[in-house]
């Protein structure tokens, strides 16, 4: 790009990989933004980074884009090298958080861009834009100006104009964080469905948990530039594999805990007065490790449960209508439990107990 040299590790290419990356690394100076990340993409998986700010995913995306020099890594897009091409010759589409769109074109035009610069022929253009119009819901708009749209239409813009091009693999960095909740949810079920009908192989780049987890195959958390976990969004949710993937996706109780015993696989683990049973390989008595479960894997009553299970004191109960969230002071903490169902919560103050079924709590090392 600019001349300087630009450190690869290359690896064999998965076969079934549309995009391969291996070791990219980003430094600004002493400070590291991307630490040898390696992935492997399969054609028509729809990937997404999901982290804090500044994590490394945007910087990362772009990257794979051409829009930022690694300092290290290899990038291989259909079985092709990709470092120092530019981002115009990698066949890739992108659809940026502000999208980019040209206020003085019509959507038609704003479309058309990218076929115009490939020097398309204006008739194989013309078709070429007025079906991806109609893909994206745009039908009949396609003299309007940028100005005249909504935000969920000027986001179908900026999509049709980076699918138009029939890129090998499609770029989303946030595109709904501009979005009204209600819009947000509703394009987001629009992208799914138009990259799983296309087949497109695409990275998608959010902070939202349940963006990532209603449309991606594969879920990849990041932390300070570093993979966390990769995995599908259920595994992600049900076996995070630390006690930061467990608390940045979704709400997840963590609760330190001491080992009593270990044998056959199985650690029986101190909460308060109780044991609870976790299925671990590695733990020995008298290692500590955290506890985890869900907020919805914990069951709570009034009256005594059946073993194994805690006392506790409601000390806070939000009413969300489908579902009540308590907060419980038990075994030295507070544990939250979500209840479903209409009924009046307990008021505050309640004894209650806090029962699970097995296999609700999972050890983190």
């Amino acid at each position: 790009m600019n001349g300087r040299s630009v450190s690869t590790v290359r690896s064999p290419p998965s076969p079934d990989a549309a995009l391969q990356v291996t070791g990219l690394t980003k430094r600004y100076g002493e400070s590291v933004a991307v630490d040898a990340f390696s992935l492997a993409v399969a054609r028509g998986q729809l990937v997404a980074l999901l982290g804090p700010s500044g994590c490394g995913k945007t910087t990362t995306l772009r990257m794979i884009a051409g829009l930022v020099e690694p300092t290290a890594g290899s990038i291989v897009l259909e079985g092709r090298p990709v470092e120092g091409v530019p981002i115009h010759r990698r066949n890739i589409g992108m659809v940026f958080q502000q999208y980019a769109l040209f206020p003085f074109l019509s959507v038609f035009e704003n479309v058309a861009y990218g076929l115009r610069e490939r020097r398309v022929a204006k008739e194989e253009a013309r078709e070429r834009v007025t079906k991806m119009l109609d893909l994206v819901g745009l039908t009949g708009l396609g003299e309007r100006r940028i100005r005249q749209l909504s935000g969920g239409q000027q986001q179908r813009v900026a999509l049709a104009r980076a699918l138009v091009i029939n890129p090998a693999l499609l770029l989303l960095d946030e595109p709904l964080s501009n979005l009204d909740t209600k819009l947000r949810e509703r394009v987001r079920g629009e992208i799914r469905d138009l990259q799983r009908r296309l087949d497109i192989t695409t990275v998608f780049v959010t902070h939202d948990q349940d963006e990532a987890l209603s449309i991606a195959h594969v879920v990849v958390v990041m932390r300070g530039g570093h993979i966390e976990q990769v995995g599908t969004p259920l595994e992600i949710y049900q076996r995070p594999a630390n006690a930061f993937v467990a608390d940045f996706i979704g709400a997840c109780n963590l609760v330190p805990s001491e080992v009593l015993r270990a044998a056959d696989g199985i650690a029986h683990c101190r909460m308060g007065e109780t044991q609870v049973r976790v299925a671990t390989a590695s733990l020995r008595a008298g290692d500590r490790t955290t506890l985890a479960a869900r907020p919805e894997r914990l069951h709570v009553g009034a009256g005594e449960s059946s073993s194994p299970s805690l006392r506790g004191r409601v000390v806070n109960a939000t009413y969300l209508g489908a579902r009540t969230s308590y907060e419980i002071e038990a075994a030295g903490t507070v544990l939250r439990c979500d209840v479903h169902g209409g009924m009046a919560p307990m008021a505050t103050g309640t004894s209650v107990s806090i029962g699970w079924e097995e296999g609700a709590w999972q050890a983190l090392n």
